[in-house]
């Protein structure tokens, strides 16, 4: 979690919410009118799931299980217009975490929280994309929320061979295929543009080689768009 220094555990729960509200503001009210969406709460799902809801860390130190609702429900009360969104990771099949993340947002939405929208990050290694990712979608989709995949990529995990590179276009394709079939799918973004651009150094993980080459992915991932059949395998 990234937090400007100011930002840290000697605030009291007042100054730390003082603090919440004034960023959401002020960075909101700077693009009023101009945004599609917000991601307003990044990564607060725990990765110990059942176990535990939420990450430990200064948000839910201060703010315990409100912390999520505070933040969705300022930014709706700034401004109307941007689907506002949870983004996480790990949430793309259905396991503990998704489990964990749906049953806070029905709870949201129950109760009235503002939240539009689920973002399902999908960045995978070489074939582990989950069997379960087009029913997870649908069942966020069933509570009236949109859904969509925001960081996608595929690492590789080893050499940029025929045999990686095939597995790598299927995967792509699969992702892109689920949200495709998902009515309430809006927008697939890829984690970067090129390899050598990656957040992951020499994952060979996105669509373009570092030469800016187009791989199999990237025909892969159109191919899903147009509804055309999964790239066999050679």
């Amino acid at each position: 979690m990234q937090l400007p220094i100011r930002v840290n555990t000697s605030l009291s729960a007042t100054e730390l919410d003082r603090a919440l509200k004034n960023h959401i503001t002020t960075v909101m009210d700077h693009y009023r009118g101009k945004l599609y969406s917000w991601d307003v709460i990044n990564e607060m799902i725990s990765d110990n799931a059942p176990n535990e809801t939420f990450k430990d860390n200064i948000w839910t130190q201060k703010f315990g299980d409100e912390a999520m609702a505070k933040a969705l429900t300022y930014a709706r009360s700034v401004d109307t217009q941007p689907k506002l969104y949870i983004n996480d990771y790990g949430t793309e099949g259905i396991n503990a975490k998704s489990d964990a993340l749906f049953s806070v947002v029905s709870s949201f939405l129950e109760d009235g929280v503002p939240v539009d929208a689920i973002g399902f990050q999908c960045h995978f290694t070489l074939g582990q994309v989950p069997d379960t990712l087009a029913q997870n979608l649908q069942r966020f989709t069933a509570l009236g929320l949109d859904v969509a995949i925001t960081e996608l990529d595929i690492n590789l995990l080893g050499p940029a061979n025929a045999t990686a590179l095939a597995q790598q276009a299927r995967d792509y394709w699969t992702v892109v295929n689920a949200c495709v079939q998902t009515e309430r799918c809006v927008s697939v973004s890829v984690w970067g543009v090129s390899d050598d651009h990656s957040w992951i150094p020499n994952g060979e993980v996105l669509p373009w080689n570092a030469e800016k080459q187009p791989k199999p992915a990237f025909f892969a991932i159109a191919d899903a768009f147009e509804g055309k059949p999964e790239p066999q395998a050679d």
